[in-house]
């Protein structure tokens, strides 16, 4: 079994979704030690007067070493001290 740490990240720009989330691998790279995978949760426009204003991008991000999760210590009669 593998154990990874996550982070939630929203990321916001005024062109693009693509711009959006650009910005928010970016952030997670400079923040975030060994970023392994990004995963769009969800995605979101403001609009003011019925034109959009704002892109915004809720994600998911895998990130740091892979800790392996030891086995339990041996049970059993030779295992007594």
């Amino acid at each position: 079994m593998s154990v990874e740490k996550v982070s939630e990240i929203t990321a916001t720009s005024t062109k693009s979704f693509d711009d959006a989330l650009m910005m928010g691998v970016a952030r997670a790279n400079s923040t975030l030690r060994d970023v392994k995978s990004v995963w769009v949760k969800e995605q979101h426009v403001r609009c003011i007067g019925g034109a959009i204003t704002e892109y915004q991008v809720d994600m998911v991000v895998t990130f740091g070493p892979i800790v392996r999760a030891r086995r339990p210590w041996p049970t059993g009669p030779s295992s007594a001290r």
